[in-house]
């Protein structure tokens, strides 16, 4: 791990989630970090009913196509969407909040997902 990444996850911007049982479960084969934003999401969805273990997995399922093909073509950026919530409202109908991830690859480090306006902290010196 680099020196700025150890300070990144130090100074808690991003999240080092590759020991959790739902990343071990979709056997990615480098470790996975993701930003404060999409921690705080997360544990937002978890404060609306939605448990964070779940949510996790649901995010993890949805990356994993996307990992696997950044990982075959050698491509170190990806995007995906997920669906993180579906809130009850006042109208008959749900509020859906749809966020975009980025996913980034440092092969000396891992992976990384992230919100678009996120993009800019990418760690990605060797």
């Amino acid at each position: 791990m680099t020196y700025l990444m150890q300070q990144f996850l130090e100074d808690d911007r991003y999240v080092d989630i590759s020991k959790t049982k739902e990343v071990i479960e979709k056997s990615f084969n480098r470790p996975i970090y993701i930003t404060s934003g999409v921690q705080e999401i997360l544990l937002d969805t978890e404060e609306e009913g939605q448990s964070y273990s779940g949510r996790l997995r649901d995010m993890l399922a949805r990356a994993k196509p996307e990992i696997t093909r950044m990982q075959r073509e050698r491509d170190h950026f990806g995007v995906f969407c997920f669906l993180f919530a579906e809130l009850i409202t006042e109208q008959p109908s749900k509020k859906r909040i749809i966020v975009r991830l980025l996913i980034s690859l440092n092969p000396s480090v891992g992976f990384l997902l992230m919100l678009p306006g996120e993009s800019q902290d990418i760690c990605y010196r060797r």
